[in-house]
């Protein structure tokens, strides 16, 4: 299994809607109003999209405090249930490559949101980190393939404010990018949106 042009063609068109993160700490609730925007386009529940102002109120984002991850779940679940969805959070052996890609390729779900561990940033190439990363880095992942990972990430004006950059990064090795996924925080943490009457997780066990 490859990434072929095609796939490279949707990934563009894709992204090119997409909100990118306008704070260094806000690629989490970002990253959330991307997968909404894209799943309810996809399945024609307009009303379900939120403006990014709706989704930091909701993950009660503060500009340098991030969020509150334990409280997003469920509030997004409020959100979205009246389209019949729900958020869904899976980590630790409940999450591998085999069982992403199951998310990415089942129509009625959103595409994934991972978390990496601080390090990405120092392996981005030319990326110069001002002083250590702390923070995990969310990003949104569209496919995976034998050997690479495509992905978007919100970060994308960060490194293009950098003149050391040319393109933001968008694919990753396989193998880097599962050793990043693993990390050294919450192991392989993963978060979607699936419809009520649907369980990858009780599938996936």
């Amino acid at each position: 299994m490859t990434i072929t042009e095609s796939d490279k063609e949707t990934y563009q068109s894709t992204v090119s809607e997409f909100q990118p993160q306008i704070t260094a700490d806000g690629c989490y609730p970002t990253a959330i109003k991307n997968i909404l925007d894209e799943l309810a386009e996809r399945t024609g529940h307009d009303g379900m999209s939120m403006s990014l102002s709706d989704v930091n109120s909701l993950c009660n984002y503060r500009e340098g405090l991030y969020t509150e991850e334990e409280i997003i779940p469920e509030a997004l679940t409020r959100e979205v249930s009246d389209y019949g969805y729900r958020a869904v959070e899976a980590s630790g052996s409940d999450m591998d490559y085999e069982r992403l890609q199951q998310i990415i390729d089942n129509g009625s779900t959103s595409l994934p949101i991972v978390e990496l561990d601080p390090s990405y940033f120092e392996q981005v190439e030319n990326y110069r980190v001002q002083g250590e990363a702390e923070a995990t880095h969310t990003v949104i992942v569209f496919k995976v393939n034998d050997d690479k990972v495509l992905y978007y990430d919100p970060y994308e004006n960060f490194f293009e404010r950098s003149s050391r950059i040319d393109e933001t990064p968008y694919t990753w090795p396989k193998t880097g990018f599962y050793e990043l996924w693993s990390g050294d925080r919450e192991e392989r943490w993963t978060f979607w949106l699936e419809p009520k009457d649907q369980s990858l997780l009780s599938q996936f066990q």
